[in-house]
């Protein structure tokens, strides 16, 4: 059986709650999940800033890896960052929050 992906979407105007949702999903539900990884996207969204952090934070959740794995991230392309990704990601359950 392949696992099924599931996203959330809080969105809102500002001083709804938002954020305070998410932390709190977040901090609730966190453990339920093998890797989980919190991004902040700012307004003008860097897709290779965003993919490089969420590749190191994995990193460091992982047993056995190494931080040499990541010599010269800063130039690795997109399909280099979307491959690394995904092979971590594989067989794994986990949560991921990205903040704008």
């Amino acid at each position: 059986m392949v696992p099924q992906l599931k996203f959330l979407a809080i969105v809102g105007f500002g001083g709804l709650g938002k954020t305070t949702l998410a932390v709190a999903l977040y901090r609730e539900c966190g453990d339920k999940f093998a890797l989980k990884v919190s991004v902040l996207a700012s307004q003008k969204f860097h897709l290779l800033t965003v993919l490089r952090s969420i590749i190191r934070q994995l990193n460091e959740q992982q047993s056995g890896a190494s931080k040499t794995d990541f010599d010269g991230i800063e130039e690795w392309g997109l399909d280099k960052l979307k491959d690394k990704l995904a092979n971590q990601l594989l067989q794994q359950r986990y949560c991921t929050i990205i903040w704008a």
